[in-house]
């Protein structure tokens, strides 16, 4: 299996960003949202579905553990 967010445990995509094509991005839920400087509105970082990072955590591993 690759490392990708959409087959993370912690990827959301059921809001999309923007006018982006459906189900390819969504938002990272592996750590607490981040306020954006400009407004101070806490928010989680979208990310494309093919984007990775650090904290992947397998959607098949965690189903495994019940």
């Amino acid at each position: 299996m690759r490392m990708r967010c959409e087959t993370c445990f912690f990827w959301d995509n059921s809001t999309q960003l923007g006018s982006a094509e459906a189900d390819t991005t969504g938002a990272c839920r592996a750590k607490p949202p981040v306020a954006d400087e400009r407004n101070g509105i806490a928010r989680w970082p979208f990310t494309h579905d093919t984007d990775w990072c650090g904290s992947f955590n397998s959607k098949e591993s965690s189903n495994d553990q019940g």
